[in-house]
């Protein structure tokens, strides 16, 4: 049972009892699936893509340097909703609360502001695993244990500085809706009362990307459904997704995919 409540944060005690799983996937935009009810926890660390969740009463959608929680009992379908691959790797774990009953804080989806630091732990866990070289079971469940602590603790401090969060979150949206027009980082900084540069750590803390890189990834996604459609020129469509040139957006285009527009 998930529990958002961290007035009792330094109080908390748990302990990882078994790795029941430590798996990475490669799934392709075609993937779903259907899970019974969860018989471990599951933490997800999303790679790269993204996917939606649905359970009976609502739908989640988990993208790159997501944490996606599943508790025991969960019942949910997945369904891969980018136009790459979904790339993730998953730990299935069983657990105990200390004296404390402290429950696991985790949200369905969780944004990550050290997103590429828990991707390491991810990483290092599932290769012990994976080789299976001495006392591994020992060793992953170590590493676990270590890896909650400091998911709980990120979080602990993301909700400690949810306001400010939300100003980000905020400039996030504002850019999810308006990435067809010219957007300045100098504007967005002084709606959130940041200085550029402190605007642009907060985002890339809470969403691990740079909001440039994350502007020109929304509209390389938008640029790409429409050349699929084989209706528009390049130089249409770098004006439609928002992008000051043809030319720069042929130069973003090739970055991010490895081609040319042409060649997609």
């Amino acid at each position: 049972m998930m529990n958002t409540d961290f007035a009792d944060f330094n109080d908390i005690d748990l302990t990882i009892t078994a790795i029941d799983m430590v798996l990475s996937r490669d799934c392709p935009p075609t993937w779903k699936l259907f899970t019974s009810p969860r018989k471990q926890c599951a933490i997800v660390f999303v790679i790269d893509g993204a996917a939606e969740y649905s359970f009976d009463d609502r739908t989640e959608r988990g993208a790159a340097n997501d944490l996606v929680f599943f508790d025991i009992g969960d019942t949910y379908r997945t369904n891969v909703v980018s136009d790459n691959n979904y790339r993730f790797i998953v730990i299935a774990f069983s657990w105990t609360p200390g004296n404390s009953g402290f429950n696991l804080p985790f949200s369905t989806v969780n944004r990550l502001s050290h997103a590429r630091r828990f991707l390491e732990q991810f990483k290092t866990i599932h290769k012990i695993w994976e080789e299976k070289d001495f006392g591994y079971i020992i060793h992953a469940k170590a590493l676990a244990q270590i890896l909650v602590f400091e998911l709980v603790k990120e979080l602990s401090n993301r909700n400690r500085h949810s306001v400010s969060d939300m100003q980000i979150q905020e400039a996030k949206t504002y850019i999810d809706n308006n990435y067809n027009t010219p957007i300045r980082i100098e504007d967005l900084a002084r709606h959130c009362g940041y200085s550029p540069s402190h605007f642009r750590k907060k985002f890339n803390e809470l969403y691990g990307i740079s909001p440039v890189s994350y502007i020109n990834r929304i509209r390389v996604e938008k640029a790409k459904q429409m050349l699929k459609s084989s209706f528009y020129q390049n130089e249409e469509i770098a004006k439609l997704v928002g992008f000051s040139s043809s030319y720069y957006f042929c130069r973003v285009f090739k970055k991010l995919t490895g081609l040319t527009p042409k060649q997609y």
